[in-house]
């Protein structure tokens, strides 16, 4: 099927003006960390330009390689050498759980020892698109600790806050994650401050795209969104 016109095909790009289709994948987490904050602002600036947003899949890479897709959001695994990355930042882990579940009494312990204790409690997980693998994993495998028994299974993080807040589950989840959901009241994240447990995320595109104006654009407005982050509320960024 061919390619809808992309990014790299335009010569000159005008925001306010502009009237294309900017395509981008990403899990729900980089929705809920990143793009939730800033479409707004890409819609006010760029108030023709659509931004299509797919979900992150098998074929992502070779859908950018092909020009089907224009960027995407990705963690700090390898990428082919044909790739191009920016690290927008650094992101921790934190365990969350309802406020008055009892394993709010263990929290003093160093974190092994409090995500030992941890994995007694039934979790909520998050599972990874098209895979049979999960967020948990990252943590408790990547540790070398027990698995906990995973209650509920979902592909989406926005299902965590409710999940956790009726019951005693518990998650293990990316630190920006856990604080979004930790606007609930009723819900308490502890970091977990492991520098095993620390990633980086970033924007990625394939090189077809690089020197495009419109791209270019766009991937400033990326990097000025975590500049303007308040500093402290996670791992940092690099560029």
């Amino acid at each position: 099927m061919p390619a809808s016109p992309a990014l790299f095909e335009l010569a000159h790009f005008e925001p306010s003006s502009a009237t294309h289709v900017i395509r981008m994948a990403a899990t729900d987490y980089g929705m809920l960390v990143i793009l939730t904050d800033l479409l707004p602002r890409i819609g006010t600036l760029a108030p023709h330009t659509g931004l299509r947003i797919d979900p992150w899949g098998a074929q992502t890479l070779a859908q950018l390689e092909r020009g089907e897709l224009d960027c995407a959001l990705y963690a700090d695994d390898e990428l082919p050498d044909d790739f191009h990355y920016r690290t927008l930042f650094s992101d921790g882990y934190g365990l969350v759980c309802r406020r008055g579940h009892p394993v709010l009494a263990q929290v003093a312990l160093p974190a092994l020892e409090l995500l030992r204790q941890a994995a007694t409690y039934p979790h909520f997980a998050v599972r990874y698109p098209g895979k049979n693998a999960y967020v948990t994993d990252n943590v408790y495998q990547g540790l070398r600790l027990p698995q906990p028994h995973l209650a509920a299974e979902l592909p989406y993080f926005h299902a965590g806050s409710a999940a956790i807040e009726a019951s005693d589950l518990l998650a293990v989840v990316p630190l920006r994650a856990a604080r979004a959901w930790s606007t609930n009241q009723q819900l308490v994240v502890t970091p977990l401050a492991l520098p095993a447990l620390q990633f980086d995320y970033r924007l990625i595109w394939h090189a077809r795209a690089h020197r495009d104006p419109a791209f270019v654009w766009l991937r400033a407005h990326f990097v000025q969104h975590e500049q303007r982050r308040p500093r402290g509320q996670d791992g940092g960024g690099a560029a």
